[in-house]
């Protein structure tokens, strides 16, 4: 008779085989029975941790200016989470945000007849909106590029009126690429047990 024990755990599974005195055709039977569990419960392993990212650039308070009619101000700095730990070789970038700290030079009296709009030009991405004091949170849509390199650029352009740039956050989520590892434990074991039962039929069969 084939006794098949089996104890998962994270490295894979354990089998121990016990051949007492049978008849070949149970053997056989035990043997395709031994196969099958092995190829049923053949153990992959993956590797998905995420870890959050983040890079700040500091604009010191920038005053920027814009005008229907003239010139407008712009300031373009560059995002960089590999300082943080990021790996693009062995990562990837699943979602990111940018906040920016941007601050209204009016009063409340002025704000409400003048207003201030800017742009945010996140790679081939245009945001337009109209400024107010505190925090505003975008959405990067296209990761590929920060997901491939790390790397992010990024231009504000004050388009009507005038507001102060204090600063603004890159914060990224990544995760680990997906990789598969088969444990070979279990096949091991499969064959080394099939040799076993090998060595006893020739042993029965002499």
């Amino acid at each position: 008779m084939l006794v098949v024990n089996r104890c998962s755990s994270e490295k894979g599974l354990i089998i121990s085989l016990v051949v007492k005195n049978r008849n070949w055709g149970e053997v056989e039977k035990m043997k395709n029975l031994l196969i099958a569990i092995v190829l049923v419960l053949g153990v992959v392993g993956t590797v998905n941790a995420s870890v959050i990212y983040t890079d700040t650039y500091n604009a010191g308070g920038v005053l920027m200016k814009g005008s229907l009619f003239g010139a407008d101000d712009s300031v373009s700095w560059q995002f960089n989470i590999l300082g943080d730990g990021y790996n693009p070789a062995s990562q990837e970038i699943t979602s990111a945000t940018i906040g920016l700290n941007l601050r209204d030079d009016r009063g409340w009296f002025e704000r409400f007849f003048i207003f201030e709009y800017a742009e945010l030009e996140l790679g081939t991405n245009k945001i337009f909106w109209e400024v107010d004091t505190g925090l505003r949170n975008f959405v990067v849509d296209s990761l590929v590029i920060l997901s491939n390199t790390g790397l992010l650029d990024v231009t504000l352009t004050a388009r009507l009126g005038d507001f102060y740039f204090d600063s603004a956050t890159l914060t990224a989520k990544g995760m680990d690429r997906v990789v598969s590892v088969s444990e070979p434990a279990p096949f091991v074991l499969m064959g080394l047990g099939l040799l076993g039962l090998a060595a006893v039929a020739r042993r029965r069969r002499t």
